[in-house]
């Protein structure tokens, strides 16, 4: 019977766990993050909001097939992050510190141009590493 029970626990810890893919990014400081890939409509719409925390190590990668002025909100976030918005491999702008919401009050945030890509990092994370419009990341998709 306990290991029943034990066997349950594992079992709802590992089905409640983030699915971390082979993909990587690389910051022009050398930091190599781990991320979670989100490219379908469902996973964008979704994104970090499943998470209960992100390791300091690891992101989640927003990629669209063509470039836009895509908005982001923080429905059902519940920690901090950074947006950092991409085109290609280079960053083109960021938004830090980004606060859980405050209720129902659910502002969007813009990029300044059109993106086809965007990084979400724990707030903090881009200023530690220094990142700002212009650096190049090297992303490494399987």
């Amino acid at each position: 019977m306990l290991s029943l029970a034990i066997v349950s626990v594992v079992l709802a810890v590992i089905v409640n766990l983030p699915i971390w893919y082979d993909s990587h990014v690389i910051l022009p400081d050398g930091t190599s993050i781990d991320v979670e890939v989100a490219d379908s409509a469902e996973e964008r719409r979704v994104g970090l909001s499943g998470h209960a925390w992100l390791d300091a190590d690891r992101g989640m990668l927003f990629l669209f097939d063509e470039p836009g002025r895509y908005g982001f909100w923080m429905k059902d976030m519940d920690f901090p992050i950074d947006i950092i918005w991409l085109r290609g491999e280079t960053i083109v702008n960021v938004t830090p510190d980004v606060p859980v919401p405050d209720g129902d009050d659910l502002p969007q945030y813009l990029p300044n141009t059109a993106v086809d890509g965007v990084l979400e990092v724990n707030a903090g994370f881009a200023q530690a590493h220094g990142l700002v419009a212009g650096d190049l990341l090297d992303i490494d998709l399987p």
